[in-house]
């Protein structure tokens, strides 16, 4: 009873129209063919067994050979039977009709892939069962249809067929209907549920029936051709479903870059309430310290009262210090332009002083000569009195030399003018004695001789 009640998957697919060559106008017409597959699925999708049913144009001809490996041939159409060979089926026809059918199961049904492959689920009231569990269940029955596109048939099937997925409700005997995304269509007491798919698409249809006693007539796929003006709006649907999903991810990544802002306006949110509690607890600090300011605030400003009149007071020492300071700078580029002034004089500082150093180097030179003489015993009165000329005239170069550099430190600042002065005045006070004891020695002698 449940079997009749849940009927089987009922695939018709690949519904094929071809005509086979055709010679020149002017030969007789050709015997034209077009088949359909059926594949029969079990409840959850998987084939069970293939058939192929062939419609032919006969064209006036009785005989024709058809090329394939088929297990079993059936005539549909009058009482002729098939002649089966290998590889082919070859037929012999007793009738007038131009138009003749026949039934072929295939030896091999690997080679025969449709363009997707089903899987088909079950549910009672939101509960995942067993299909044999749905028949005369009474509830809420939902049958999902997933179809995932083959990957082993040809591309021709892949690119070109269309996909259409239907069943019928009996509505005397169902409570309600839901199929999200179908048309729904009545046919009498039924309703008719078809859902489209495009080609080369995976998809997924739900079909929900309220019952009270469960019965279905089952599925059925229907996979055919589109055409042309089908085909250039499927295109066009494509390319509005890529554009679709393309604004999808960027809306998507959109909404996630706002979210995050917002995580992060959230966390600036989060530090800023802290923040403004910080403020006021030191607000808060404040206000239980207030007493306490108060004085300290008091004392601070009559601090800077007391420092304000004492620094009035400081304003004339500052103005007399200024004033220091500006006739200490004066007298500092005075002692600069005056030092600057007596750099251009030491070179002749250093011409007299060498001068001197070699005027008194002839004094030592002339005191030897004269204590070398002394002791020989060829010495005259001319030769004395020469010695004392050539002495006299030393001392009075040396007169000259003391008397011009005396003239130039006359020049100098009166400080170098003192340290200098002091130093060469010591010098030539000492080489002046050594000069007047030369010459008491020399004036001994002479006295000794009868001078």
């Amino acid at each position: 009873m449940k079997t009749d009640k849940l009927r089987r998957l009922t695939a018709a697919s690949l519904v094929l129209a071809f005509t086979l060559p055709q010679a020149a106008q002017a030969a007789e017409p050709t015997v034209e063919t077009d088949e359909s597959v059926y594949i029969n699925m079990d409840y959850y999708g998987a084939p069970t067994n293939t058939r192929i049913v062939k419609g032919v144009n006969l064209n006036g001809h009785t005989e024709f050979t058809d090329f394939g490996d088929y297990k079993d041939v059936y005539n549909m159409s009058t009482f002729d039977e098939p002649t089966l060979k290998e590889d082919s089926v070859y037929w012999k026809l007793n009738t007038d009709k131009n138009r003749f059918y026949y039934e072929c199961i295939p030896n091999d049904t690997v080679n025969i892939q449709m363009p997707w492959n089903f899987d088909v689920s079950y549910k009672l009231n939101g509960v995942p069962v067993e299909a044999d569990q749905c028949a005369g269940a009474s509830g809420t029955i939902q049958m999902d249809i997933h179809a995932v596109p083959n990957t082993y048939a040809s591309d021709y099937y892949k690119n070109n067929m269309m996909l259409v997925c239907a069943t019928g409700i009996d509505m005397s005997k169902a409570l309600s209907i839901d199929a999200p995304g179908a048309q729904i269509q009545s046919f009498g007491t039924y309703k008719l549920v078809m859902f489209m798919g495009l080609p080369g698409e995976e998809n997924t249809f739900t079909v929900r029936i309220g019952s009270n006693d469960f019965e279905s007539m089952g599925l059925i796929m229907f996979m055919t051709p589109a055409t042309t003006s089908a085909l250039d709006i499927m295109s066009s649907m494509r390319d509005i479903k890529d554009r679709l999903e393309n604004s999808g991810d960027n809306l998507y990544t959109g909404v996630s870059s706002m979210l995050s802002t917002m995580q992060a306006v959230q966390g600036s949110l989060s530090s800023m309430s802290s923040g403004i509690s910080g403020i006021d607890q030191v607000r808060k600090q404040l206000i239980k310290d207030r007493g306490t300011l108060d004085p300290r605030t008091d004392a601070a400003l009559n601090a800077l009262d007391e420092l304000t009149g004492k620094s009035d007071s400081l304003i004339p020492e500052l103005n007399s210090a200024k004033e220091t300071l500006t006739s200490l700078n004066a007298t500092t580029s005075s002692i600069l332009t005056t030092l600057e002034e007596s750099g251009e004089d030491i070179p002749e500082y250093q011409k007299l002083l060498n001068d001197v150093k070699t005027s008194l180097g002839n004094l030592e030179d002339l005191f030897d000569d004269l204590d070398d003489e002394t002791d020989n015993s060829s010495w005259t009165i001319a030769r004395i009195r020469s010695a004392s000329e050539d002495l006299q005239k030393e001392l009075n170069k040396l007169t000259d030399d003391l008397s011009s550099l005396s003239d130039s430190l006359d020049k100098m600042p009166d400080k170098l003018k003192q340290d200098v002065s002091t130093n060469l005045t010591t010098y030539v006070g000492n080489m002046t004695a050594q000069g007047g004891a030369g010459t008491g020695i020399f004036q001994e002698r002479a006295a000794g001789q009868g001078l």
